[in-house]
Parts: structure tokens; C-alpha cells; sequence
């Protein structure tokens, strides 16, 4: 779990306690998204913006992504308040 510091063309680099991790993103990554109500749909790499708050599961050899789960910075602020 972290926050997403850079989206480079297929790559996301996710910002952790313990230092930084960049990940492939390719065709059979699912993306999910949350938004303000708890509400997920599937998403794209458009949706990855800096910022937003972002939990992955990837192959640790390659650094290619299973799956993301991104929550919005509004519903970040808003579960905050």
C-alpha cells in the first residue's frame, strides 16, 4: 500500500514507508477503482493519477502487476474528514 508517485507510459511507480517500487503495467493488469462512496469499477491506466492512493499485487521477479486497486484522492479526504 502507498501512494502513486509516477505513471510513465506502462510503468507505475508506487511510493511506500520503506523506499519506492516501479511495477509493468501490460494488457492482463485488472485495474480497479474506488471512489468517494466505496464504489469500485474497473478502470484504465488513465485513472492512475499522482497522488492516489494505490495497493498491487505483482510477480516480484519480473515487476509485472497482477492487479491494482486505486482509491481517489477525493475518497481519501473525504474518509478522512
Amino acid at each position: 500500500m502507498g501512494s502513486i508517485e509516477a505513471v510513465d507510459g506502462k510503468t507505475l511507480t508506487i511510493k511506500q514507508v520503506l523506499g519506492s517500487v516501479t511495477i509493468n503495467i501490460d494488457s492482463a493488469s485488472q485495474i480497479t477503482v474506488i471512489d468517494d462512496k466505496n464504489q469500485s469499477a474497473p478502470g484504465k491506466l488513465a485513472d492512475l493519477l499522482v497522488g492516489d492512493s494505490v495497493k498491487a499485487t505483482y510477480d516480484k521477479a519480473t515487476k509485472n502487476s497482477v492487479a491494482i486497486f486505486v482509491t481517489k484522492k477525493q475518497a481519501v479526504a473525504k474518509k478522512t474528514k
